[in-house]
């Protein structure tokens, strides 16, 4: 299902919130899989040519899960929780222990 603005505003709130810095994430972000994997950005000069040397930290991942009616955001990392206030989860009918697989937008 197309996402709208208000539902990806709420996965970028979550996440910026979750890593302490603003996020930018594709539009179809959660439409088609309950993963989200936010990797970091390589590092340019001034020039804005890339920089040397190599990004060692593993990106950063975020699970869908459905809490009754609510659609949640959880850091895999940290195990927080955040709430998506304009997205409705939907399970995927092969999806395993009846996790989400996407979202629809309120």
């Amino acid at each position: 299902m197309e996402s709208t603005p208000a539902g990806r505003t709420d996965i970028e709130q979550a996440v910026a919130a979750a890593l302490g810095k603003d996020v930018l994430i594709a539009a179809d972000a959660l439409t088609k899989s309950s993963l989200l994997t936010i990797e970091r950005r390589i590092p340019r000069m001034i020039e804005g040519r890339i920089g040397s040397g190599r990004i060692l930290d593993p990106p950063e991942t975020f699970q869908l899960v459905l809490e009754g009616d609510q659609c949640i955001l959880v850091h895999d990392r940290t195990g927080e929780s955040y709430p998506l206030a304009n997205a409705r989860c939907r399970v995927s009918p092969n999806g395993k222990d009846g996790a989400p697989s996407s979202y629809e937008n309120r």
